[in-house]
C-alpha cells in the first residue's frame, strides 16, 4: 500500500484532447506534464513512509524534481538497482528512461505537498 510507481512524461494535446506527438531531430518535448498518464494528479497519503519508484518516461526531457516544501527524500536506488547505502537529497535530476527509487516520510507532514519539476516550474503531483 505504501509503494507507488510514478511515470513522469511530457505531452502535447490537441483540441479534441488527443495526445499529439511532434518529434524533432533533437527529440520531443511536450507542453504539459503527465504523471501515470494523468494531468494534475493528486495522491492522498497516510502518515507513513512511502516508497516511490519513479521512471522518466519522457522522450527528451530531463526532469529535476523536488518536493515543494523543501523536505528531503531518501534515494535508495536507481537504474542499477538498490544502492549500497541510501542518501538524503532534496533535488534529483534524471534523464529520459532513467529510474529512481526514493523514500518520502509523510509521518509529520501537514497540508499538501507538491512534487515539482524545477527545470520547467511544473507542478507534477499533489
Amino acid at each position: 500500500a505504501y509503494e507507488i510507481p510514478l511515470v513522469l512524461r511530457d505531452a502535447n494535446i490537441d483540441n479534441a484532447g488527443n495526445l499529439v506527438y511532434n518529434p524533432t531531430s533533437s527529440g520531443f518535448e511536450g507542453k504539459i506534464p503527465l504523471v501515470n498518464g494523468t494531468r494534475d494528479p493528486k495522491l492522498s497519503v497516510d502518515k507513513a513512509i512511502y516508497r516511490f519508484r519513479i521512471l522518466n518516461g519522457a522522450n527528451a526531457r530531463v526532469f529535476r524534481i523536488a518536493l515543494g516544501n523543501g523536505a528531503p527524500w531518501v534515494l535508495i536506488g536507481n537504474d542499477g538497482g538498490l544502492l549500497p547505502s541510501s542518501s538524503q537529497v532534496s533535488v534529483i535530476e534524471f534523464s529520459p528512461g532513467e529510474r529512481l527509487d526514493v523514500l518520502v516520510d509523510f509521518r509529520t507532514a501537514t497540508g499538501s505537498i507538491m512534487l515539482r519539476d524545477l527545470n520547467t516550474g511544473w507542478n507534477l503531483l499533489e
